[in-house]
């Protein structure tokens, strides 16, 4: 999907959301493209060759994959992970509420696959809810999904131009979106997650991104 250029509040207001997401700060992003889906197994088996997923089905999201992996994945297509910016831009579409569709907790089961909803608190097939409103599914719930950025215990000092935030001396990896075994204070826009990059979980996966080209 093509995630068209724009600015947006990045973060959760003071009064809500957790330390990791404050301070809340203005992002300018260019224009990418993104993955309509988390990617799926069958996509994954097909260009690696193998399939990391403890609970195996073609269209479910592949998960057991390290960050160090999705990025060889991404590498060999020409593609990469999106940025922490250019992941909750596209997840909000516009948006500036907890979720891409408001703020009613109660509605969330028909965009997202969370723990309330998720049977035996398995990865469920992707694109089975309700789209954000750019057309993107599962933003919210499912797998959590990684991002370029290294972890950071907040905003201060983050780019403002939708890069992505590097330390090079970290372990621990972004991820967002929140999970199929969480519940829906880890499915909001903002919200933010980190795992160490070198290994898989069973609750991670993600989405490509590919840049504009000029």
């Amino acid at each position: 999907m093509l995630i068209p250029k724009g600015s947006f509040q990045m973060g959760s207001p003071d009064e809500i959301g957790l330390r990791p997401e404050h301070p809340r700060h203005a992002v300018e992003v260019q224009p990418f493209f993104l993955a309509k889906t988390e990617l799926q197994q069958a996509i994954w088996e097909r260009v690696m060759g193998s399939n990391p997923s403890k609970k195996k089905g073609p269209l479910l999201p592949v998960t057991d994959v390290s960050w160090v992996e999705s990025g060889a994945f991404c590498e060999r297509l020409g593609l990469a992970r999106p940025t922490e910016a250019q992941w909750e831009y596209a997840c909000r579409a516009g948006t500036t509420t907890k979720y891409s569709f408001g703020d009613e907790e109660g509605e969330l089961t028909t965009y997202a696959w969370i723990a309330a909803n998720s049977p035996r608190l398995d990865p469920q097939p992707i694109a089975t809810r309700q789209p954000n409103p750019w057309g993107l599914h599962d933003v919210h719930g499912n797998a959590w999904e990684w991002c370029q950025d290294s972890a950071h215990g907040d905003y201060i000092g983050a780019p403002a131009d939708g890069s992505a935030w590097i330390d090079p001396t970290a372990n621990l990896c972004t991820r967002r979106g929140g999970a199929f075994n969480k519940g829906p204070e880890h499915a909001r826009s903002a919200i933010r997650g980190w795992s160490v990059g070198d290994l898989g979980w069973y609750y991670v996966g993600f989405r490509p991104a590919r840049i504009v080209s000029d």
